[in-house]
């Protein structure tokens, strides 16, 4: 009978190691950052605003794949991290936050898709709606060479600074 080194062995579990962990699920939920103050018009405001989660869905969903598994979360988890980051951002502008408030607009995130091209990839579609009856869908893009927060933080952060770029919603806070 023929033995089978301590080598042999250990480089049989580490492959069967790294296997079990390219293939996991992950599920996302994501932090993001700041937006970058010089890649947005500069613009202030004494309005009062409101922010509503418009993604209905709760969802889990597939973004994309990673190994054998695959990225999850909910639009509805993404939606509500724009929204906290938007009203963060027009708060720093002089705009006061208020249920009531006379400025409302209305985010729903409805496409979140991930792929691996030698760098992680993530586009982001959020449809956006005033209450003086504006409508767009806003598209944003982010690339990170490694996953968790630079990737989904990172793409929740380009989306809002799309927002906030938005010369048709400046103007429609402003006035």
């Amino acid at each position: 009978m023929r033995k089978i080194s301590i080598y042999a062995c250990n480089l049989y579990f580490m492959c069967i190691t790294v296997l079990f962990l390219a293939g996991c699920s992950h599920y996302v939920l994501p932090k993001a950052q700041a937006v970058n103050p010089d890649e947005i018009s500069k613009f202030k405001s004494t309005k009062t605003f409101r922010i509503i989660n418009n993604q209905p869905s709760n969802e889990k969903t597939k973004f994309g794949n990673f190994g054998i598994g695959g990225f999850y979360g909910t639009l509805h988890e993404f939606t509500t991290e724009a929204v906290r980051l938007s009203t963060a951002e027009l708060s720093q502008r002089g705009m006061t936050f208020d249920d009531d408030g006379e400025k409302v607009i209305k985010l729903a995130i409805t496409k979140v898709e991930v792929w691996d091209r030698f760098v992680l990839n993530c586009l982001i579609d959020m449809d956006v709606e005033t209450n003086s009856g504006y409508k767009t869908t806003i598209n944003a893009n982010k690339i990170s060479g490694s996953g968790g927060q630079a990737l989904w933080g990172g793409a929740i952060t380009a989306i809002v600074t799309e927002l906030l770029k938005n010369e048709t919603i400046i103007d429609y806070l402003k006035e």
